[in-house]
């Protein structure tokens, strides 16, 4: 038999945190935001709830209910703040890996402290490494302003680190009352290695669908705003929500909230069967994502120029619905450089073989555009507190200007010039390289 009905214990579970969320977070909105964090009172009274431990096991402490439990607390809380609910959760998304690893006695101490905070970080970009069994590095965004233990993801092993590493707090654009840091990494010991494929498939799909479901909540409460502001805001003798387009728009933001939490439901029950799972999270993550940024910027839609104001929270959603997933995949710079690369490259060849006046234009654009990003991205890092060595100076530089410039300033000598042409080919080939060595090095 196959039902999407909640069990009575799970509607309960559900219905507790909708009813906290709801009375005590949703009061203190953007207080939390600017305090960047959560009264010590909340945390204690959402702790007596027991809502921070459904799926810790039993052993440590918890209720031991499992991945669904806990992924329908996550979309409530989210649902109303999804800075709040990471803020909430303290080491939650860190717990999967502990547990995952046999590290029982760590969760208990973690829990005995509410609102101790643990950071999961998917080194995607190799920022981290490991020298003489200490991990060393830095990593330029974790949702906390201040941290108990770290898990770091990095290829196939999870290190766990307690002391050794420095926060530095800087703006955050998204999920603002969990906090914004830069960590840094100095020869921090290394507490427990989880190496074992298993267990680190399981740790991985139960952080990436929690993460999901925080994507969720965040989605659903977007929609929800947006419908009842659509239902009371009046035009042309009507609600604006009877108007055909604007009704078509709420049945699709609808709809994408629910196939989204049907693929977090999935791959949480595949995780309460005992299985790896990854395929289900790697899914729901996906699904998450791309749904939720299909509702957070339709909803401010919806409510026209108040939806970027705040007096709405339209906007605060739409800023948190692009973060959460930084935390479960990482902060992946590379693709958008090589994407950049391949436009760059097909351009270049195709004015050297059949120059065109249009080419030629569509060259200077891309020159200045990519001069202009190149130094706005320089001063939002600096803004922000995140250093950039030269090799992401380099990278920036050489894949952006440099290609189109050598190319419209050989111009004039290169028209009729066959060994020109040549030269010049080579002389793009070696600067388009280059960055990628660079990089690599």
């Amino acid at each position: 038999m196959f039902t999407f009905a909640l069990s009575e214990e799970e509607r309960l579970i559900e219905e507790t945190a909708r009813r906290f969320a709801h009375d005590r977070l949703r009061p203190g909105l953007r207080a939390h935001e600017r305090a960047r964090g959560v009264p010590g009172a909340l945390v204690a009274e959402f702790a007596a709830l027991g809502l921070d431990a459904v799926d810790v096991p039993a052993g440590a402490g918890g209720q031991g209910l499992g991945a669904f439990a806990k992924c329908l607390v996550l979309e409530e809380l989210a649902a109303v703040d999804p800075g709040a609910a990471v803020a909430l959760d303290g080491a939650g998304l860190a717990l999967p890996t502990l547990a995952e690893g046999g590290l029982e006695a760590l969760i208990g101490e973690l829990r005995r402290e509410p609102g101790r905070r643990g950071v999961v970080i998917e080194d995607v970009e190799g920022r981290l490494g490991v020298r003489d069994g200490r991990l060393v590095g830095e990593h330029p965004w974790v949702p906390a302003d201040a941290v108990a233990v770290a898990v770091v993801f990095h290829a196939a092993q999870a290190f766990v680190v307690r002391e050794g590493f420095g926060l530095a707090p800087i703006a955050a654009c998204g999920l603002e009352a969990a906090g914004a840091a830069r960590v840094v990494f100095d020869h921090a010991p290394i507490v427990a290695t989880l190496e074992e494929p298993h267990a680190l498939a399981r740790a991985r799909a139960r952080t990436r669908t929690s993460v999901a479901a925080l994507l969720v909540g965040a989605a659903r409460g977007a929609h929800q705003y947006a419908m009842r502001y659509a239902t009371e805001r009046t035009a042309f003798g009507r609600p604006i929500a009877h108007h055909q387009a604007l009704a078509f728009l709420i049945a699709d933001l609808a709809t994408a909230v629910d196939v989204a939490r049907l693929a977090v439901w999935r791959a949480a029950a595949a995780l309460d069967r005992g299985g790896s799972s990854e395929w289900e999270a790697a899914s729901a993550l996906a699904e998450a994502a791309e749904q939720a940024l299909f509702v957070g910027p339709n909803a401010v839609q919806i409510l026209g120029g108040h939806g970027f104001m705040k007096d709405h929270p339209v906007e605060k959603w739409m800023r948190d619905i692009r973060t959460p997933f930084f935390i479960a995949l990482g902060l992946d710079e590379g693709i958008p450089t090589v994407l950049y690369l391949a436009t760059l490259g097909a351009v270049c060849l195709l004015q050297l073989f059949r120059p065109t006046l249009l080419g030629w234009a569509l060259l200077f654009v891309l020159f200045v555009l990519s001069t202009v990003s190149t130094l706005y991205t320089a001063a939002f890092y600096s803004s922000h507190g995140v250093s950039i060595d030269r090799r992401q100076y380099a990278l920036l530089l050489a894949s952006g200007g440099v290609p189109s410039a050598t190319l419209l300033l050989a111009r004039p000598r290169t028209q009729g010039d066959e060994r020109g042409a040549v030269l010049l080919a080579l002389t793009l080939a070696a600067l388009m390289i280059a960055p990628l060595f660079t990089a690599i090095l």
